[in-house]
């Protein structure tokens, strides 16, 4: 009893057009999720793409390819450009290096070194020859320099340590944009599907009450009217049922009434028709002088 009266409280219109509204925002939500998602695995990717690191870790910053133990170094695509990378220990002087040296230069001052590495925090500019890119690093608390050299007329350097972003964020852009019309075609899916739903609540139970009315109005007491609707239509359909039952009810008494008065009307005629006609006779009779005097007295 509890269970049904607590049933019936939630299948009220407004409880349902609640709970479309909260099944709509949550599909809002997981798009907006899945989209916001979409766009950071997407640029995650060509974050990490190998064009991308490629095109933001230079392989000719000695930053980036330094490491504590420099005969462990890669230094294959300085190499392959004919470029050399010079390991300096702490008095600046070459003691080892990767590559085939071009240059002459044992030992560096104080200033050389200062010279390259504004040459490369100026967004990788040379001097008449080379490009320079400088990086210290310990080893085994001992000091070290790298210096990578790589012949400017062989490496095609048209970008800073930061390089160009610009394809980059059109890219990322792409993305957004993709993103966003996902988002914007799902909501408006979503929005028809909310409409529908929410719709198909109101809309069916009212068709069923309006031909269930037109077929009323065609005095077609007969007429029933059954769906599975919220409490709201379900009270209209039942009082509607009801009605039309009391009307047919009524109908069937009515027409038994009208049976019952042509039938008593019937009898009554006949009743009368009897005596009726023997006085109509004697009358006739007593007219014609057909009955003697005797017997009109």
């Amino acid at each position: 009893m509890f269970l049904n009266k607590l049933r019936k409280k939630f299948k009220r219109l407004y409880i349902t057009m609640f709970k479309n509204y909260i099944v709509f925002m949550f599909l809002m939500l997981l798009i907006l999720l899945g989209s916001i998602g979409f766009v950071i695995l997407t640029i995650g990717k060509m974050v990490s793409s190998e064009e991308y690191v490629k095109d933001t870790q230079k392989f000719f910053m000695a930053s980036k390819i330094v490491k504590s133990d420099y005969r462990k170094i890669d230094a294959s695509k300085i190499i392959a450009s004919k470029g050399w990378v010079e390991i300096l220990d702490s008095n600046k002087k070459v003691i080892y290096v990767i590559g085939s040296k071009k240059d002459k230069a044992a030992s560096y001052t104080e200033d050389e070194l200062l010279h390259f590495m504004d040459l490369a925090y100026n967004n990788l500019k040379s001097d008449t020859s080379y490009f320079y890119s400088v990086a210290s690093f310990n080893n085994n608390g001992q000091k070290f320099y790298c210096i990578v050299k790589v012949p400017p007329g062989i490496v095609k350097l048209n970008v800073d340590i930061a390089p160009s972003p610009d394809k980059y964020i059109e890219k990322a852009a792409i993305y957004i944009l993709v993103a966003i019309l996902i988002i914007i075609v799902f909501l408006i899916t979503s929005v028809f599907l909310y409409a529908y739903l929410t719709t198909k609540k109101v809309v069916m139970p009212l068709k069923k009450i309006l031909q269930g009315i037109k077929r009323m109005t065609e005095e077609d007491y007969s007429t029933r009217i059954n769906f599975n609707a919220e409490n709201e239509f379900a009270e209209i359909r039942d009082a509607f049922n009801f009605m039309a039952e009391k009307i047919e009810t009524s109908k069937a008494e009515r027409n038994r009434m009208e049976g019952l008065k042509q039938q008593l009307l019937s009898d009554i005629s006949h009743d009368l028709k009897t005596p009726l006609t023997s006085i109509m006779g004697y009358s006739k009779a007593l007219r014609d002088d057909v009955v003697m005097d005797d017997e009109k007295n």
